[in-house]
C-alpha cells in the first residue's frame, strides 16, 4: 500500500463526522488501490464493492465487500467495515458478511490469517 493510500485510510478513521462518509470512504478505497491499471486495482474492480448506505434507523457504515452483483442484500466473506460517527474517530472492524464467510473460506481458513487480522485490530 503506498503512503498516500494509508494516509486516505488513517484520515477516513481518524477525522470525526459523517458528512460525506461514501466519497470520503470512495478517496480513501482508490488511494489504497494505487494507480489505474495497476495490479490491485484491476482485482478488486471485478471482485469488490464500495456499500455505504443510508439507513433508516441513522446507523451508518461503509464497507468494502466482495461483489454479489448487486448493493442490496447479502454479502459474504471478509470486509473491511468503517462506522462513522459524530464527534469522534470511527470505529473499524474485519467482519464476516451477511451470508457467511463465502467466497473467503478459503483465504479465512489458511494458517497465519487469524494473527494476522488480529496484529491489524490491535
Amino acid at each position: 500500500m503506498s503512503r498516500e493510500g494509508l494516509e486516505a485510510l488513517v484520515e477516513l478513521i481518524r477525522r470525526p463526522g459523517i458528512e460525506n462518509r461514501r466519497e470520503r470512504a470512495e478517496r480513501a478505497f482508490n488511494a489504497v488501490l494505487g494507480a489505474e491499471g495497476g495490479r490491485y486495482r484491476e482485482l478488486a474492480e471485478h471482485g469488490v464493492e464500495l456499500r455505504a448506505p443510508e439507513m433508516r434507523d441513522g446507523k451508518r457504515f461503509a464497507a468494502w465487500v466482495h461483489k454479489v452483483g448487486s448493493f442490496l442484500g447479502a454479502y459474504g466473506g471478509l470486509c473491511f467495515v468503517v462506522f462513522p460517527i459524530q464527534g469522534d474517530p470511527a470505529p473499524v472492524g474485519l467482519v464476516v458478511g451477511t451470508d457467511g464467510p463465502a467466497p473467503g473460506e478459503a483465504v479465512l481458513g489458511r494458517p497465519g490469517h487469524t494473527r494476522k487480522a488480529q496484529a491489524i485490530c490491535a
